[in-house]
């Protein structure tokens, strides 16, 4: 009897591995090669590898050298996106399909977003606004299928600076309407973190120098940019990078700020309003 069971889970394991063979396969004829970029988790820069979509089921996205392409089918059915140009940043969730890409001119550089509610059978699309050169941090989020932000900064330069900006819709990304300017433009304070709140509230984060563990934080309350002070000693860790959420609880804001991208560790601040005061834990 032991017997027989043992060679019935074999074969039941075999079929389930010939399906995600088969599925490998489908998406490495039809996706390779492809580009690792910040917001794909899961990419690898081996191209003879099939891309990995992002998450393990539902919506899901995949970049390619080719763009990004979406899939609510584990594959089987792929959509790309039209807009064309460099893939900064996608997200395939709650019902929408979005990708942020960058177009890069004689002396500038173009932003756009395409977002679909349709799965893909519809696309707005729309020009965001230019940066003086490529966006080194970016972030695309909708957190509902109607409202949505991006978010992008460049590298600092000697002569050059730097430049950052914040965008949000409330109509499914039929319209965008550009954030008040970001604090410390054109300073060495680069863009290194940045959420919002379905109603419009937001928080951002920007790098300091090597001699300081913690970042700049500045929220956005009644259309102004104010910077914030986080009891960071009482955050339990040795230092902290970027924003990584900002959620309104019953009691006022949740915001979260971790190490990443240089470790994994987080430390959560809660405050009665966003001007604070702030509390750790």
């Amino acid at each position: 009897i032991l017997g027989t069971v043992l060679c019935a889970a074999a074969l039941a394991a075999g079929a389930v591995l010939a399906g995600a063979l088969e599925t490998a396969e489908l998406l490495a004829d039809a996706l390779r090669p492809y580009e690792t970029v910040q917001s794909a988790p899961g990419a690898e820069e081996n191209a003879e590898e099939a891309p990995r979509f992002s998450g393990a089921g539902g919506q899901q996205y995949a970049v390619t050298a080719d763009g990004v392409w979406f899939t609510s089918d584990g594959g089987q059915t792929m959509v790309k996106c039209p807009e064309e140009g460099d893939v900064l940043a996608a997200q395939a969730s709650g019902g929408v399909y979005a990708a942020l890409v960058e177009r890069e001119g004689a002396d500038f550089c173009t932003l756009a977003a395409a977002v679909s509610t349709d799965e893909g059978q519809h696309w707005e699309r729309t020009e965001l606004g230019d940066l003086i050169r490529p966006a080194d941090w970016t972030r695309l989020e909708f957190l509902a299928e109607d409202f949505g932000f991006a978010a992008a900064g460049t590298v600092w330069s000697m002569g050059g600076g730097e430049e950052k900006a914040a965008w949000a819709t409330y109509d499914g990304g039929r319209t965008w309407q550009a954030l008040p300017e970001l604090p410390m433009q054109n300073s060495t304070h680069t863009l290194c973190g940045f959420r919002m709140c379905e109603d419009g509230a937001a928080a951002l984060s920007l790098a300091t120098s090597e001699d300081s563990d913690w970042p700049l934080v500045y929220v956005l309350d009644g259309g102004v940019w104010t910077e914030v002070q986080l009891p960071w000693e009482r955050s339990g860790l040795p230092y902290l990078h970027s924003v990584e959420t900002l959620e309104r609880t019953d009691a006022g804001f949740s915001l979260t700020l971790t190490q990443q991208p240089y470790d994994t560790g987080e430390a959560v601040f809660t405050a009665p309003a966003l001007s604070g005061p702030w509390s750790a834990g």
